[in-house]
């Protein structure tokens, strides 16, 4: 059992070490959610006593990170970093559990655990027979050219050796630099605040998505399966949005990681959710002003697929604007790389697929491409001119699904008010087979031909 507190051991020489910055409470909360942040507190603050912040503040501790990302930055034997992954065990049920070790660059990753002695009080890698106070001594006494450290293999073990920490990426924040606001939304498992970033002295205005509080119960008899899932996701989501550069994409500065309670830090959008926009201002936005937002959103998931992105989530829903009205693509927590596609490493994991925007390929085997994306673009088209109103107006998902598996003679039917060269796209995004779709690129030149070629016509 990796570093797990034996329940009646109250390490209290260890309470000691946790400060406010540990339990990742990032800043004053409203008054309204005091309870249920206590609670937040009281459970990490139990987590974070399984770890001593001698290497909490170290630059090799990376906390959380996803297997991506250790395998851009472990390169070379000897490479090491420290992090805490959850971990599920069976000797007690499912249950989340803190698994802190030292990641190591050897013929592959090697993890190599670190664990507690309630009777000596010491620190100790797996199979090792150093022990030390504290974790930081423990790495210190391995490092640059001390104890090896046993791998083992088919047939027998080896010897490796810590040759050089690795610092961690500068988008791994301390909780320290953000102080939350007023929330402004919430999801299937994180919570959205507007917030400060605390950057070279100077703050600047940003949004913080923070992982739900109540997935991190430590509660022996419940099970988390389910919470370790989002846990990855949200991991996910966050090495994702790094690897994206470009103004029709929400920008990315970060995630605190270094702790359970999970925050990325992004732009802060503060036109909303562009759903929310149509639905306000419904007829008012103008064919000129909707035909820039499509074309926006056309170029940020243009940009997706071309860095072989899908989304696999397009809806109005998911696209933000910010103060000037510039459309932004945003929520990643289902967006995969075209390569784990491939592999099958995404499976669904009982995800609640979108029927109304889902392809025939994705409803009939769960087949997602950038012509998906393409699909579903093309549905959310109807929710940009038909003033933010639900696809497939008074059908049921279920009958949407069992039409669209049928074949293609079953498309949604389409009000007047829509354009016809507008009609005309969005069939073309609904062909049946996934190559005779046109691409983003495609999509965005034709928008952009019918903005200026119809725009006296249609405006308002």
């Amino acid at each position: 059992m990796m570093i797990v507190k034996k329940s009646g051991a109250s390490g209290s020489n260890k309470k000691k070490l946790i400060s406010k910055e540990a339990t990742g409470l990032p800043g004053p909360l409203k008054a309204e959610e005091q309870a249920s942040q206590e609670s937040l507190k009281a459970q990490l603050t139990e987590f974070w006593s399984l770890v001593d912040e001698s290497v909490v503040n170290r630059e090799y501790f990376h906390g959380y990170f996803t297997k991506h990302y250790l395998a851009k930055i472990l390169q070379l034997p000897g490479d090491y970093v420290c992090g805490i992954v959850p971990v599920i065990t069976e000797q007690k049920g499912l249950r989340l559990e803190g698994g802190i070790g030292l990641y190591v660059g050897y013929q592959d990753i090697r993890f190599v655990p670190i664990r507690f002695s309630e009777k000596t009080r010491h620190y100790y890698l797996e199979g090792g027979r150093v022990s030390k106070p504290t974790i930081h001594e423990l790495i210190s006494d391995h490092a640059c050219g001390g104890a090896g450290i046993s791998m083992r293999f088919e047939g027998g073990s080896r010897l490796a050796f810590l040759q050089r920490s690795i610092r961690r990426a500068p988008y791994l924040l301390p909780h320290k630099r953000i102080q939350l606001h007023d929330k402004i939304g919430g999801g299937n498992f994180g919570l959205v605040y507007i917030a400060s970033l605390l950057e070279n002295g100077r703050r600047s205005e940003v949004a913080a998505k923070i992982f739900k509080p109540s997935t991190l119960s430590l509660d022996p008899n419940a099970n988390r399966t389910k919470d370790i899932t989002q846990h990855k996701m949200f991991l996910d989501e966050a090495y994702v949005m790094w690897q994206l550069n470009h103004p029709n994409i929400v920008q990315f500065y970060g995630i605190c990681s270094l702790s359970p309670a999970l925050t990325i830090v992004m732009e802060c959008c503060k036109g909303g959710s562009l759903f929310q926009y149509l639905q306000k201002h419904g007829e008012g936005v103008g064919f000129a002003v909707k035909t820039r937002f499509a074309i926006e959103a056309c170029e940020g998931l243009g940009y997706l697929a071309r860095r072989d992105f899908v989304h696999r989530d397009v809806a109005s829903r998911n696209c933000l604007l910010t103060e000037q009205l510039v459309l932004k693509v945003a929520d990643f927590g289902l967006t995969v790389d075209v390569d784990s596609l491939r592999r099958r490493e995404h499976e669904q994991n009982g995800m609640v697929l979108p029927i109304k925007w889902a392809s025939p390929e994705v409803l009939r085997s769960g087949e997602f491409s950038w012509a998906s994306d393409v699909w579903a673009y093309g549905v959310m088209l109807f929710e940009f001119y038909n003033e933010g109103r639900e696809p497939y107006p008074g059908l049921r998902n279920r009958v949407v699904r069992e039409e669209l598996l049928k074949g293609q003679q079953f498309r949604m039917e389409l009000p007047n008010n829509i354009p016809p060269p507008i009609r005309g796209l969005m069939a073309k995004c609904w062909a049946e087979e996934p190559l005779k779709r046109p691409s983003f690129s495609v999509l965005a030149d034709e928008l952009d031909k019918i903005r200026r070629g119809v725009y006296e016509e249609h405006t308002s």
